[in-house]
């Protein structure tokens, strides 16, 4: 007999005369709209708290970038060039 993983767990799988087994129920629901303002709203809080964490978690959101502070400018000025050049010669 086979088996198929979901998310709620590995499942058996046989064939079409055998009973099929039932999904395991749910225990997580879907918050509502006023808990997700709520947690929205909270978030805001905590941040608006900390300037720089804000503007990070703000330049995060809109430039991808993750302000770790371990990137290397030069190195990554060397990769844009090489992966530019060869695009421009493909």
């Amino acid at each position: 007999m086979s088996t198929l993983w979901t998310p709620s767990g590995e499942h058996p799988v046989g064939r079409s005369d055998q009973p099929r087994a039932e999904a395991a129920p749910s225990s997580e629901r879907e918050p509502t709209e006023a808990e997700l303002q709520a947690e929205m709203a909270a978030m805001a809080e905590q941040l608006s708290r900390h300037p720089d964490a804000m503007l990070n978690a703000l330049a995060a959101e809109e430039f991808g970038v993750s302000g770790a502070g371990d990137s290397n400018a030069a190195q990554a000025a060397i990769a844009a060039g090489i992966s530019t050049g060869l695009g421009a010669v493909i």
